[in-house]
């Protein structure tokens, strides 16, 4: 069995980054769900684009995720507050942390 994270949702790419600052749901959902019918066994959550909005961001985007699929979580940050955030909203077995 192989482990393939799900990387599309990663607000370094200006893309993403806009459609959270926007909280488009919707969009998220679209995102989770191609990911997840491409075979991911886990969704990457990268909230990044801006480090002053980075919590806030994580549990955004940790509450759409986890309410639209039942995969683990890959909390993918530098920054320990955004990890604790994400965890917080939603740990479950197999959930990873990248920083």
């Amino acid at each position: 069995m192989f482990t393939v994270i799900a990387e599309r949702i990663n607000m370094t790419r200006k893309s993403i980054r806009t459609k959270v600052w926007e909280r488009d749901e919707d969009f998220v959902r679209n995102e989770v769900t191609r990911q997840w019918e491409a075979g991911a066994t886990h969704i990457d959550i990268n909230a990044g684009g801006d480090p002053s909005k980075e919590v806030d961001d994580m549990m955004w985007l940790t509450k759409i995720v986890c309410a639209h699929t039942d995969l683990p979580i890959s909390f993918d940050s530098a920054n320990p507050d955004a990890i604790k955030a994400g965890l917080e909203i939603c740990n479950r077995p197999g959930s990873i942390i990248t920083p």
